[in-house]
């Protein structure tokens, strides 16, 4: 004779909220990005070069702006939440932005200056954007658009039960 495991309900709460999927997506690290740290790395090593407190100066700030780059670079991911929200992480030191998926009005992935990547505009709340480069951007824009279309069917579902 078998025994079936029953969940008290306070766990069965928590084991649904564990079932919760995110997607996430981390940045795609373009070859201009790169160029551009290692060119404020050369400006700061030559300020620090320069032996005046002023360009000492100037070469910390430099290489304090290349090290958030470098952050920014590294640790940028946006996560597609089951509870319809699309959270923009811009590396450790900045805030996310959380954006509604019931916001979000249009994403189209774009095309980069010479071809050199892609990316991916949101459009959202009155005339709001959000620039996401994602490494593989069709996947992002086909996950928002799945999670559109399912928060307008349950809006839909919702209004018929409601008449």
């Amino acid at each position: 004779m078998t025994k079936h495991f029953v969940l008290s309900p306070f766990f069965r709460i928590f084991a649904r909220k564990l079932a919760v999927l995110d997607r996430t997506f981390h940045s795609h690290i373009t070859l201009p990005s790169i160029f551009v740290v290692i060119l404020m790395a050369a400006l700061g090593v030559f300020l620090f070069w320069q032996r005046n407190g002023l360009a000492s100066l100037l070469g910390f700030a430099v290489f304090a702006v290349c090290a958030i780059e470098v952050d920014r670079l590294v640790h940028s991911e946006y996560v597609v939440t089951d509870d319809f929200r699309l959270v923009v992480r811009r590396g450790r030191l900045a805030r996310a932005r959380v954006i509604p998926m019931s916001d979000i009005v249009e994403v189209k992935e774009l095309k980069m200056f010479f071809g050199m990547g892609s990316y991916v505009l949101v459009r959202y709340g009155a005339s709001r954007y959000a620039t996401l480069q994602p490494a593989n951007p069709h996947s992002l824009v086909e996950d928002i658009e799945k999670k559109l279309d399912q928060l307008t069917d349950e809006s839909r579902k919702q209004t018929n039960e409601d008449i």
